[in-house]
């Protein structure tokens, strides 16, 4: 018989916490470009799909983002 071992919902929350409430502070298209540009320097051949530079992010503040957080929790009830 397969099992899963239960985790404690506190332990899941606060991981899922840390991964969806952290602060970008750089875009993956920056990134991108930085890290194309030192391969460039580098003397590499270094070809970029113009989709991979599409930057769509929605910005939302700390405070939305944890009020959707909290809501998603509550609609699953792992309070």
């Amino acid at each position: 018989m397969l099992r899963f071992s239960l985790s404690d919902d506190r332990a899941i929350r606060k991981k899922i916490e840390a991964i969806l409430l952290v602060e970008v502070k750089q875009s993956n298209v920056e990134r991108l470009l930085k890290l194309t540009e030192r391969d460039r320097q580098a003397g590499d051949k270094v070809e970029i799909n113009s989709w991979a530079l599409r930057d769509n992010r929605l910005e939302l503040s700390m405070d939305r983002r944890r009020q959707i957080l909290s809501s998603a929790f509550a609609e699953i009830k792992l309070e």
